[in-house]
């Protein structure tokens, strides 16, 4: 089934059907969601759409930056 395919899912069965322990089956979904957050940062890394606030002084340009992709999507 697609949702046994989610993180968390495949690892919960396994500790219920008793082939893993509580914390094996903790630290593979800690694994798969790191992988994940991995994959979805680098997709998201090549996107030419997104602006990527890295510094706190840059946080209060926010507003602006909002207020312009606002503009352009309403036109």
């Amino acid at each position: 089934l697609k949702p046994m395919q989610s993180i968390g899912y495949k690892q919960m069965a396994s500790f219920i059907e008793g082939g893993v322990s509580w914390d094996t089956a903790v630290q593979q979904m800690k694994k798969e969601t790191k992988r994940l957050a991995k994959r979805q940062f680098t997709w998201f890394r090549h996107d030419p759409e997104i602006d990527w606030i890295t510094l706190p002084d840059e946080a209060q340009a926010i507003p602006e930056m909002i207020k312009n992709f606002l503009k352009l999507k309403l036109n």
